[in-house]
């Protein structure tokens, strides 16, 4: 039974640095390691349990990975649409004008962008919702709504963005959804959300730009992956304060 064990282990363990050497999420390699491993690495030599324990790990993880081999085909599909994709930071939400109204395609000298709103930029805009700032709890109070109202209840993935009630040529904006199992570090959500920026990078093959005001995250995105695109939005497209006690946006 030993020598089974540790063959396991070793597979285990080969698995975890293949997987994270090819994929920027963690979490499929890091789901190597739940609790039947450690029981499995903990088995007293002769243990007559062991060979169905094992079974039943690798059967958990033939389905877990299968899984994410139908989810990984589905995503193939980030690179099959036209356009350079923009993925902007919770904060080109709450301080600056409304998607709508920035040129987009003048900014990155690009015929076709994709705006792509991950996840963690919903949460934590949802997250200013309820906070202590005030402008920016107005903020978030005011864009929900409008994002909600334009991915419509048809539960849309991605449409065209209109600007006074006409199509803005050649920008769309798209959710990019995580697995319903995934968890959020919310301790450190501008790494929850650069990792799936860098995902996109990888489903989609090419480059994705991240547009973000924060200078940290700047430096960040730099250091990751090949080194994600950045792009700052110009000044006067920010939203002054005192337009925030103004009229509410």
């Amino acid at each position: 039974m030993s020598a089974k064990v540790n063959s396991y282990l070793s597979w285990v363990e080969l698995a975890e640095r293949l997987l994270r050497n090819l994929f920027a999420d963690a979490d499929l390699a890091a789901g190597l390691f739940g609790d039947r491993y450690w029981h499995i690495a903990g088995l007293p030599v002769g243990s007559p349990h062991g060979t169905r324990i094992i079974n039943q790990e690798i059967d958990y993880q033939e389905a877990r990975l299968d899984e994410a081999i139908g989810t990984l085909t589905a995503w193939q599909t980030l690179g099959d649409r036209p356009g350079d994709l923009l993925a902007p930071d919770a904060n080109v939400f709450l301080q600056y004008r409304p998607y709508n109204e920035i040129p987009w395609t003048s900014l990155t000298g690009s015929d076709e962008v994709r705006l792509v709103l991950t996840m963690p930029v919903l949460d934590e805009i949802e997250a200013k919702k309820q906070g202590q700032n005030k402008r920016l709890r107005k903020r978030a109070r005011a864009i929900l709504p409008r994002i909600d109202k334009a991915f419509g209840e048809e539960d849309l993935d991605l449409f065209q963005v209109e600007k006074d009630g006409r199509p803005m040529a050649w920008v769309t904006l798209e959710i990019l959804r995580d697995p319903s199992e995934r968890r959020q570090n919310s301790a450190d959500m501008d790494a929850e959300f650069l990792g799936r920026v860098e995902f996109l990078q990888q489903a989609a093959g090419r480059a994705v730009t991240v547009v973000t005001a924060d200078t940290v995250m700047r430096i960040r995105a730099r250091g990751r992956l090949d080194g994600l695109k950045r792009l700052t939005l110009p000044e006067k497209y920010r939203l002054p304060d005192e337009e925030d006690e103004g009229n509410g946006n």
